[in-house]
């Protein structure tokens, strides 16, 4: 049987991001090839075995598992003073590459981990349901190898990453323009670094006050920023006043004035809980009124409070006053961010 293989011919010196899009086109009605599956062809004649180094990577580094295996490419390029775009990715030289992979990977796990911690870090309970932008673990991990390379790791420049991380979440920063944000923040927070002084707009002129607290969709990046605060915060169990086993229980976010009844789903009407199936659809007044006869009002506001609920709101809820108490924790929401923006 006589089979037929058509070929496509690319003069030489074609730019490599016609190069990539040539391939991408020809991929659409089968398996695409990915811009990680062009790279791994173009090392292979350099003696670099990129699908091996991965595999390898994989049993050691816990971040694979829920991040694509392009961000460490991508990582690579920023370490390398490149905007991690396509074209930059594809022409990725293979000078010291295994040692390059292997920091970039370092540097993606040390970001894992600060994402993940629920008491140090940024609260992230899973990652792929709750990180506002993965896209963000990039530039990250590159500030964080910054910082150990330079051996400038202080308490001081660690703030600024944090600073740089909430002000991005808040302002919806990486809703586009990733790589081009990636590569630009780098820059700016090594200046920082470096100079002690905040030279950016982006941070200057960040605002609390003007963020969008209505939010009421899970995918977006300040619905699930607020969720990291509560968890930062301690989330304690508004029955018991117990802290939550987060990783080992069932955590979900829930509304405070239930949604069948007010029909309210933003996320300052919203919190985290064990389970439903105690508070279910009771009016604030009726459920809190049997948390307060258990722990008495003191226990109970710090109960509260670990849920970014500040004290003058228990009133409300005693009251069933939804308007008085989407008020009041609005500014409250505002304040843990001005907190942790260091506005």
């Amino acid at each position: 049987m006589t089979r037929t293989i058509h070929t496509i011919f690319l003069p030489r010196g074609t730019d490599p991001e016609r190069i990539v899009e040539t391939f991408e086109r020809i991929n659409r009605t089968g398996k695409r090839l990915t811009i990680f599956e062009l790279v791994t062809a173009k090392l292979y004649k350099d003696k670099i075995k990129l699908r091996d180094l991965l595999e390898t990577a994989r049993k050691k580094y816990e971040f694979l598992k829920f991040v694509d295996p392009e961000s460490v490419l991508k990582v690579i390029a920023l370490l390398r003073g490149k905007e991690p775009n396509r074209k930059n990715i594809f022409e990725t030289k293979p000078t010291k590459f295994e040692e390059d992979w292997e920091r970039a990977c370092k540097a993606l796990e040390s970001a894992y981990a600060r994402i993940t911690d629920i008491k140090n870090g940024y609260g992230v309970l899973v990652f792929r349901k709750w990180m506002p932008y993965s896209t963000m673990i990039v530039p990250l991990a590159s500030m964080i190898d910054y910082l150990k390379t330079e051996k400038l790791e202080t308490e001081g420049n660690y703030d600024k990453i944090d600073r740089w991380y909430w002000i991005s979440v808040f302002s919806n920063a990486y809703d586009q323009a990733v790589d081009t944000k990636s590569y630009s923040h780098f820059g700016t927070i090594k200046d920082w670094i470096r100079d002690g002084k905040v030279t950016t707009d982006f941070v200057q002129k960040f605002d609390p006050e003007a963020v969008d607290l209505d939010i009421d969709k899970q995918s977006s990046a300040i619905y699930r920023g607020v969720i990291s605060m509560i968890v930062l915060k301690g989330a304690l169990y508004f029955k018991t006043g117990q802290a939550p086993q987060f990783g080992r229980e069932k955590i979900q976010d829930d509304h405070i004035f239930p949604k069948s009844i007010y029909k309210d789903d933003r996320i300052v009407n919203r919190t985290l809980i064990s389970t439903n199936a105690e508070k279910g659809n009771k009016k604030p007044s009726e459920y809190f009124k049997q948390r307060l006869e258990e722990h008495g009002e003191e226990r109970l506001k710090n109960i509260l409070e670990s849920h970014i609920i500040p004290d003058d709101a228990l009133d409300a809820l005693l009251s069933d006053d939804m308007k008085n108490f989407i008020t009041i924790r609005k500014q409250a929401l505002i304040n843990a961010l001005k907190e942790r923006a260091g506005c």
